[in-house]
């Protein structure tokens, strides 16, 4: 394939989003936009593991809805890398009393994204769901609140840098969250998908929470994407639930599970800003099915 620069590759995503601003104003919210603007043989990743049709897709978003009876989302920011796109959204709503945790009732924020890839027509013919209101009850926020170094002049260039020195580290004997914790910057922030805003503490944190539950986790890279100044990066997770996972005691399943990290670099190719979207639990309130064959469908 050529080799085109991005504005030229991402001419696609550009005008499907220009489109869904003008479909979500006349939508119920901005999942539902999402649905309408997907093609009926969309397949959807969902992040329990399942590959699923739209259908089931919106079986998911009800199933939110039930337990987030006035669920807000609103997008935070966008990534036109090539015929995909990737949506950064934040969500904020009340935990509804039929959900049975300690934290029904309070308010909560959530970091979400989602990856689609539009076809010929402008219509979603993947979309990778990162979507997962949830999260806080799994792992509670502290009420962290960094504010991250400023924006400088690193672009596409500092973005394959600081992933291409994760994957020599990696490839050198580091497993790959001590590969991006290694190319922390000063003051660096991390988005760990609840809430917080902490700085490197904040990464050990979530992964410690999450090993000590999948003491035999195992990541793979499933896709990368460098975009205007960020690296994206779509992985998949494994392990069994042997010890406690947030609120959820151990039941000795395997649970599949997909994530993504999105980083912005300094101009010393170093992570000033990351956010991380994985829910390891997921697939414990919604057990994976036998969906659609799950074929990566990753470039």
């Amino acid at each position: 394939m050529v080799n085109q620069p991005e504005p030229l590759r991402s001419a696609r995503s550009r005008a499907f989003y220009a489109d869904f601003l003008a479909l979500a104003a006349r939508s119920a919210d901005l999942l539902d936009a999402m649905h309408q603007a997907m093609a009926p043989d969309c397949r959807v990743y969902a992040q329990n593991g399942d590959v699923v049709t739209p259908a089931a897709s919106r079986q998911h978003t009800t199933f939110g809805r039930i337990a987030f009876p006035d669920l807000v989302a609103e997008v935070e920011d966008v990534l036109f890398p090539d015929d995909r796109l990737v949506v950064q959204v934040r969500m904020s709503g009340t935990v509804s009393p039929l959900v049975p945790s300690r934290l029904s009732g309070p308010t909560f924020t959530s970091t979400c994204a989602i990856v689609g890839r539009v076809d010929e027509r402008l219509r979603l013919s993947e979309v990778w769901s990162y979507i997962n209101p949830g999260f806080p009850l799994s792992f509670p926020p502290h009420g962290l609140h960094h504010e991250p170094p400023p924006e400088d002049a690193a672009g596409p260039a500092e973005a394959r840098a600081m992933y291409e020195t994760w994957v020599r580290r990696a490839e050198g004997g580091q497993d790959f969250i001590g590969a991006v914790a290694s190319t922390f910057a000063p003051g660096g922030v991390v988005h760990p998908g609840n809430g917080d805003t902490g700085g490197l503490e904040a990464l050990h944190a979530l992964f410690q929470v999450v090993t000590a539950g999948l003491p035999d986790l195992s990541l793979h890279i499933d896709d990368v994407m460098i975009s205007q100044g960020r690296a994206v990066v779509q992985f998949a997770m494994s392990g069994t639930h042997q010890g406690p996972l947030g609120i959820y005691a151990p039941t000795g399943k395997v649970l599949p599970s997909r994530g993504m990290l999105v980083a912005r670099p300094d101009a010393q190719a170093r992570a000033a800003e990351l956010w991380v979207y994985l829910a390891p639990a997921y697939a414990l309130t919604l057990a994976p099915a036998a969906g659609l064959a799950s074929k990566s469908g990753g470039r």
